[in-house]
C-alpha cells in the first residue's frame, strides 16, 4: 500500500440478521482490493447474526444498546478509522470491485465527501428473475425530486470520514423523524459537500419488499418527516447548499405519477396476499 493510499473501513449495521449476513460478508471476502476493517455494528440481536459474523477474522463486532438504524449508522462511524467510510445493510451483496471503486472515486476526485450507488435486485420480486437496477434508479429520481439534491442510500454509499467529523454532531438518530441516510445526506449538502451518484458502484439485493404496501406509506411518510426536519433547520437555504436543477428532478416528478401511482395499486391488490404470509408466520422468508 502507498504512504498515501486512502483506506476504507466498512460499517454493516445489524438486527437479526441471520439469514443475509453470511451472504453479505462473503461479498466482502471477494473484494479486489479488501476494505482496512469490516466493523458489524451489533444493534441488540437475539440470533445468530453475531455468532456467523464473528466466524470471518476480519470482522470487528461493536454493540450499540440504543436501538435504531441511526444510533447504529453513528457508533460505527465513531469507531472506524478508515480515511474513507463505507456504509451497506447486511441484505447488501457488493460487487467484487466495489472497495476499489469507491476508493478511486475518492482518490482522483479531490473534493468529493459522498458517493453513493445502484442496486440490482429482481424486477419481479421473490422471483429472481430479470435482475437490474430500475428499482433503485427509481428511488433517486423521486427522493432527488423531493429533496433537490442528491442523496445518499444507505446500502451502497461511502463518505470522507473528514465529512462525518464535520456533520456529526447535526445527524438526527432518530428513525422515527428521519431516514438516517436521506438526513446525513442533507447535513453534508447543508455545508456544500459534494455528494455524487455513481452507476457504477453496485451492489445486489433481494428487493422482496419494494411492493409491500405498509413499508411503501412507512417509507413515504418518513421521507415528508425528513424534509419537514430540514426544513425547519434551514438546510436548504443554506449558501452551499448543492441544488439539483428543474430538468435534473423532472424524472422523478414524472415516475411519480405515470409509474408510481399504478405501482401503488399494485401493492394495494397484492396486500392481501402479503398480510397473510405474514400471519402465517413466514415474514422472514416472503418479506426480508
Amino acid at each position: 500500500m502507498a504512504k498515501d493510499a486512502l483506506r476504507l473501513s466498512l460499517v454493516i449495521p445489524v438486527y437479526n440478521e441471520e439469514h443475509h449476513i453470511k451472504g453479505c460478508l462473503e461479498a466482502v471476502k471477494t473484494q479486489t482490493v479488501a476494505p482496512f476493517e469490516v466493523i458489524i455494528v451489533d444493534n441488540n440481536c437475539t440470533d445468530s447474526t453475531i455468532g456467523i459474523a464473528k466466524q470471518y477474522s476480519f470482522v470487528k463486532v461493536v454493540k450499540e444498546t440504543q436501538q435504531g438504524r441511526g444510533w447504529a449508522r453513528s457508533s460505527g462511524f465513531d469507531v472506524a478509522r478508515g480515511e474513507i467510510i463505507g456504509r451497506i445493510d447486511a441484505d447488501s451483496r457488493i460487487d467484487p470491485n466495489w472497495v476499489e471503486r469507491a476508493l478511486s472515486r475518492f482518490e482522483h476526485t479531490v473534493d468529493l465527501m459522498g458517493i453513493t450507488g445502484l442496486g440490482n435486485a429482481s424486477m419481479l420480486p421473490r422471483t429472481g428473475l430479470i435482475l437490474g437496477t430500475f428499482w433503485s434508479r427509481a428511488y433517486y429520481w423521486v427522493v432527488h425530486s423531493t429533496f433537490h439534491t442528491i442523496t445518499m442510500w444507505g446500502a451502497n454509499m461511502a463518505i470522507h470520514r473528514s465529512a462525518w467529523l464535520k456533520v456529526r454532531d447535526n445527524v438526527c438518530n432518530d428513525d422515527v423523524i428521519v431516514h438516517e441516510d436521506q438526513d446525513i445526506s442533507l447535513c453534508m449538502a447543508a455545508k456544500g459537500m459534494r455528494i455524487e451518484q455513481d452507476n457504477h458502484l453496485v451492489i445486489t439485493t433481494r428487493g422482496q419488499t419494494y411492493h409491500y404496501f405498509p413499508k411503501i406509506i412507512h417509507y413515504w411518510q418518513l421521507e415528508h418527516s425528513t424534509l419537514h426536519h430540514h426544513q425547519k433547520r434551514g438546510t436548504f437555504q443554506a449558501e452551499n447548499f448543492p441544488r439539483l436543477s428543474f430538468w435534473s428532478t423532472l424524472p422523478g416528478q414524472l415516475y411519480s405519477y405515470v409509474i408510481g401511482v399504478p405501482f401503488l395499486v399494485l401493492s394495494v391488490i397484492l396486500l392481501p396476499i402479503d398480510l397473510l404470509m405474514v400471519l402465517l408466520g413466514y415474514k422472514r422468508t416472503w418479506l426480508d
